[in-house]
């Protein structure tokens, strides 16, 4: 799936809001304009921490008043608990300063509304988004976020700061992500390379400038033959086998990584393998290359050259 904005076909924004396109354009305009965070509430006065407990584990949000009680009850009661929200209605959130919910693990399904003028400033604290962490698997669906502030340290996204076992299904987010820590993203800061995003787009700039990839980790992860410093050598047989060659390098968790119709669909520790060859033989188009694990990017890097073969 492209991260390009341009391959969305803006089915959520249409549906979840019926503007105008006078009131799109206002709305962008005034998404530069902050209020001064005096004048909000913080979701400590507004949370309905009752509602929350008593709806557990699946919540029907129709007010802020719903969403921050959900936001308190994950924080401090129920870190095991899989989650499911389910919006009933858009929600305007511009009077309030939001907190993430950290360790997170459970489905958010917009149910084709919006979240409007979220902000979330903690430039002090890491993982900072509508979800901090995640605590296991995490789905998003169905959701439009607009007009969004994130300011934050490490790990920032407007969805997620950090998490991985993710699925991202029509999802639309503009807005802002401004913040002097490392992995920071438009939706997400550091994720897992094999992060599912199905008819997603954007309009975000981060720290000023226009996010043209998803997540910190697709953005690194996405590398020309030009300016890639390859250490293996990758050759393909006919029958399908991959094999490299035979470097005096020692990498750390050197890794296969294979692509199948655009998904990736393995990924196997190659330390002790030279050469390999994928399971599956059903018709469509392979790719795989290697990867190892870098500290200074904190997540994979590709360090070979990708062969490609295809089965009719």
């Amino acid at each position: 799936t492209s991260c390009i904005n341009d391959d969305y076909d803006h089915t959520i924004p249409s549906r979840a809001h019926r503007e105008t396109e006078e009131e799109t354009t206002k709305e962008t305009t005034d998404q530069t304009q902050q209020t001064h965070p005096a004048t909000r509430y913080t979701i400590d006065e507004i949370a309905d921490i009752d509602w929350a407990v008593s709806n557990s584990p699946d919540f029907d949000v129709s007010t802020p008043e719903q969403f921050a009680g959900v936001v308190k009850f994950v924080n401090e009661k129920a870190p095991d608990d899989f989650i499911n929200i389910r919006l009933m209605n858009d929600l305007d959130l511009d009077d309030y300063e939001w907190e993430p919910m950290n360790d997170f693990t459970g489905n958010i399904d917009g149910n084709w509304h919006v979240i409007n003028n979220i902000h979330l400033n903690t430039p002090n604290n890491n993982h900072n988004g509508i979800i901090g962490n995640n605590g296991g698997p995490i789905g998003v669906f169905n959701l439009s976020i607009r007009n969004a502030e994130v300011n934050g340290g490490e790990y920032a996204g407007i969805i997620l700061g950090e998490g991985y076992m993710l699925n991202f299904e029509n999802v639309y987010a503009s807005g802002t992500v401004v913040s002097d820590g490392g992995y920071v993203g438009a939706l997400i800061g550091r994720c897992s390379p094999s992060m599912i995003y199905d008819s997603c787009s954007m309009d975000v700039t981060v720290n000023g400038e226009e996010a043209e990839y998803f997540s910190y980790t697709q953005e690194h992860e996405t590398h020309s033959e030009d300016d890639l410093e390859k250490i293996y050598t990758l050759t393909l047989r006919d029958d399908h086998t991959v094999v490299r060659s035979d470097e005096d390098y020692d990498p750390w968790n050197l890794t296969w990584r294979i692509i199948y119709n655009g998904d990736i669909v393995l990924e196997r520790l190659a330390e002790h393998e030279f050469e390999y060859k994928f399971f599956r033989e059903e018709p469509g188009t392979y790719i795989i290359y290697l990867t190892e694990y870098s500290s200074s990017f904190g997540g994979y890097v590709r360090i070979s050259n990708m062969v490609e073969y295809e089965i009719p």
